[in-house]
């Protein structure tokens, strides 16, 4: 292709790279992706899927947001400094600052990662 594209997990772990040293993944999978992991390597701390979330309609219904606070708070008590969003759905639930606030840690947002790499790209 005659344009960048860009995945939205490897940039968030671009990003991660930046503002800490063990990064931890929330996703609605038992794993983190394998691109994720790969771009992490050994800052790689742990991942996430919170409990009751299967797909991304989860994270609407009642508790889905506190159970991403509950699944976040366990990757930071296990010694991840940072956390990435491993699923564009939470861009779309706004958790972001919501975990920041609580957890005092920086969380990147695979939304705006995307889109600031792909501001530099153009």
């Amino acid at each position: 292709m005659d344009i960048p594209v860009i995945g939205a997990g490897s940039a968030a772990a671009a990003v991660s790279l930046g503002l800490g040293r063990r990064v931890g993944v929330i996703g609605i999978r038992d794993q983190a992706p394998p691109a994720v992991r790969a771009v992490l390597g050994d800052h790689f701390a742990g991942s996430a899927r919170p409990n009751g979330v299967h797909r991304t309609t989860d994270l609407t219904a009642p508790g889905g947001r506190e159970a991403v606070v509950d699944a976040a708070s366990e990757l930071i008590a296990s010694g991840a400094d940072t956390l990435l969003l491993a699923c564009t759905g939470l861009n779309t639930i706004g958790i972001r600052p919501l975990l920041e606030e609580r957890l005092r840690v920086p969380v990147v947002d695979p939304v705006l990662a995307a889109g600031l790499m792909a501001s530099y790209a153009a």
